[in-house]
Protein backbone atom coordinates (compact mmCIF):
# COMPACT_ATOMS: atom_id res chain seq x y z
CA UNK A 1 0.00 0.00 0.00
CA UNK A 2 1.14 3.26 -1.05
CA UNK A 3 0.55 6.91 1.23
CA UNK A 4 -3.05 4.76 3.21
CA UNK A 5 -2.92 3.51 6.77
CA UNK A 6 -2.36 -0.43 7.52
CA UNK A 7 -5.35 -2.86 7.15
CA UNK A 8 -7.19 0.02 4.84
CA UNK A 9 -8.22 -1.32 1.29
CA UNK A 10 -7.66 1.24 -1.28
CA UNK A 11 -11.67 2.27 -2.20
CA UNK A 12 -13.11 0.88 0.75
CA UNK A 13 -16.15 3.13 1.73
CA UNK A 14 -16.07 4.45 5.63
CA UNK A 15 -18.84 5.27 7.69
CA UNK A 16 -20.97 7.78 6.07
CA UNK A 17 -19.98 11.49 7.30
CA UNK A 18 -22.78 14.08 7.41
CA UNK A 19 -21.69 16.69 5.08
CA UNK A 20 -22.27 20.48 6.92
CA UNK A 21 -25.23 22.21 5.39
CA UNK A 22 -24.54 25.21 3.96
CA UNK A 23 -24.19 28.54 5.65
CA UNK A 24 -27.32 30.19 4.01
CA UNK A 25 -29.38 27.25 4.56
CA UNK A 26 -28.33 26.56 8.44
CA UNK A 27 -28.33 29.96 8.99
CA UNK A 28 -32.47 30.17 7.47
CA UNK A 29 -32.71 26.63 9.69
CA UNK A 30 -31.98 28.26 12.90
CA UNK A 31 -33.85 31.48 12.17
CA UNK A 32 -37.01 29.46 11.24
CA UNK A 33 -36.78 27.55 14.49
CA UNK A 34 -35.67 30.50 16.39
CA UNK A 35 -39.38 31.77 18.92
CA UNK A 36 -39.99 35.00 18.59
CA UNK A 37 -39.03 37.22 21.52
CA UNK A 38 -41.59 37.38 24.48
CA UNK A 39 -43.46 40.06 24.60
CA UNK A 40 -41.61 41.39 27.85
CA UNK A 41 -38.27 41.82 26.05
CA UNK A 42 -40.09 44.07 23.62
CA UNK A 43 -41.97 46.08 26.15
CA UNK A 44 -38.82 46.99 28.31
CA UNK A 45 -37.04 48.34 24.89
CA UNK A 46 -40.59 50.16 24.02
CA UNK A 47 -40.17 51.45 28.22
CA UNK A 48 -36.28 52.06 27.51
CA UNK A 49 -37.02 54.26 24.34
CA UNK A 50 -39.61 56.39 25.61
CA UNK A 51 -37.62 57.24 28.32
CA UNK A 52 -34.24 58.34 26.26
CA UNK A 53 -36.76 60.44 24.69
CA UNK A 54 -37.54 62.13 27.72
CA UNK A 55 -33.80 62.26 28.52
CA UNK A 56 -33.05 64.14 25.58
CA UNK A 57 -34.51 67.31 26.39
CA UNK A 58 -33.26 67.13 30.16
CA UNK A 59 -29.60 66.86 28.54
CA UNK A 60 -30.30 69.96 25.90
CA UNK A 61 -31.10 71.87 29.46
CA UNK A 62 -27.63 71.28 30.17
CA UNK A 63 -26.06 72.94 27.32
CA UNK A 64 -28.62 75.62 26.08
CA UNK A 65 -30.74 78.13 28.02
CA UNK A 66 -33.47 77.22 24.56
CA UNK A 67 -34.67 74.26 26.41
CA UNK A 68 -36.48 75.12 29.52
CA UNK A 69 -38.78 72.67 30.87
CA UNK A 70 -40.71 72.24 34.29
CA UNK A 71 -40.88 68.83 36.10
CA UNK A 72 -44.71 69.11 34.63
CA UNK A 73 -43.37 69.72 31.17
CA UNK A 74 -41.81 66.10 31.82
CA UNK A 75 -44.84 64.46 32.99
CA UNK A 76 -47.11 65.24 30.01
CA UNK A 77 -44.47 64.13 27.64
CA UNK A 78 -44.59 60.89 29.43
CA UNK A 79 -48.37 60.29 29.40
CA UNK A 80 -48.55 61.73 25.59
CA UNK A 81 -45.70 58.69 25.07
CA UNK A 82 -47.84 55.64 27.18
CA UNK A 83 -51.13 56.91 25.67
CA UNK A 84 -49.44 56.36 22.05
CA UNK A 85 -48.18 53.17 23.13
CA UNK A 86 -51.49 52.11 24.44
CA UNK A 87 -53.08 53.42 21.10
CA UNK A 88 -50.34 51.14 19.02
CA UNK A 89 -51.34 48.32 21.28
CA UNK A 90 -54.77 48.66 20.44
CA UNK A 91 -54.77 48.84 17.11
CA UNK A 92 -51.91 46.57 15.98
CA UNK A 93 -51.16 44.75 18.82
CA UNK A 94 -47.39 45.95 19.84
CA UNK A 95 -47.00 44.02 23.06
CA UNK A 96 -49.66 41.02 22.11
CA UNK A 97 -51.58 41.35 25.29
CA UNK A 98 -55.56 40.62 25.46
CA UNK A 99 -56.36 44.23 24.69
CA UNK A 100 -55.49 43.65 20.88
CA UNK A 101 -57.29 40.61 20.66
CA UNK A 102 -54.78 38.12 20.63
Amino acid sequence: MVGGAKGVRAGAVGPKVQRPVSSVGAIAANFALTPKPPAVNRRTYLFLGVAALLVLPAVAMLFTDEVRWSPFDFFVAAVLFLLVLVWCELAVGLFGTPWAGN
